[in-house]
């Protein structure tokens, strides 16, 4: 009778620790809660770098942001300065295209190359290309000072006169090239002249000229066309010669 009591307090205190200590499941459910928490906290920490490194690369972006701005602004000056459209140099999505600037008609002709950087920010870069021989500015005169330019510009003469001078400004003329002026009176050419220059000119005064001894000044209306290797430049210079 002892033994079978004893016995059974024994099972009774096994069951006991049996229902209060935790379950194999229990255990496992700990477990996957402490291996769950420990990954959320590895993907906070990955989720903080990246959003660090995400604002460092947005304030980079708006620092390179001001600095295109402000070259913008000093390549809108620099181009007013010289005379230029400071407008044309404007921030636009698209490549952008220029004119050539208003400078001489013997200045070479610029093209622009559009740059668009990541700001959408619009930078001109100009290059000159070659430009044309020209002669400009021409007008007809009485005689020309030491620097080989008109005195003064006149469109009237008289039969009187000695001599009658065509002027302009040569540009770009390189030596060999051929100068050439041809004189019309009343539409019909009377007579021709030309020039081969064994230097460069540019920027400079060229001139030709006619005298009564090799052609009459008879009274009307004239005219001078003045060409680069037999292409006329220019529109033709007219000059009338009273009685």
């Amino acid at each position: 009778m002892k033994r079978t009591t004893a016995l059974l307090i024994m099972g009774l205190s096994l069951l006991a620790a049996c229902s209060t200590g935790p379950s194999g499941a229990e255990r496992t459910l700990d477990a996957q809660r402490d291996s769950l928490g420990t990954q959320i906290a590895d993907v906070r920490s990955a989720a903080t770098l990246e959003a660090d490194r995400l604002l460092v690369t947005a304030e980079f972006a708006q620092t390179l942001v001001a600095q295109m701005r402000n070259q913008n602004q000093v390549l809108s000056a620099t181009i007013a300065a010289l005379g230029g459209d400071a407008a044309l140099v404007a921030p636009r999505a698209s490549t952008p295209t220029l004119a050539s600037l208003p400078v001489d008609p013997a200045a070479p002709p610029v093209t622009a190359e559009g740059i668009t950087p990541a700001t959408g920010e619009a930078v001109l870069a100009a290059t000159p290309t070659a430009a044309p021989p020209a002669l400009y500015n021409a007008v007809t005169a009485r005689g020309v000072g030491a620097n080989d330019c008109a005195l003064a510009a006149v469109s009237q003469f008289t039969t009187a006169d000695q001599s009658i001078y065509v002027v302009a400004t040569a540009s770009n003329i390189q030596p060999g090239m051929t100068l050439a002026s041809r004189w019309y009176y009343e539409g019909q050419e009377v007579i021709r002249h030309e020039f081969t220059p064994e230097f460069a000119i540019s920027q400079n005064c060229i001139w030709f000229f006619i005298d009564p001894e090799e052609t009459p000044f008879n009274p009307g209306r004239w005219t001078v066309q003045l060409e680069v290797n037999g292409q006329p430049v220019g529109d033709p210079v007219a000059f009338s010669i009273g009685g």
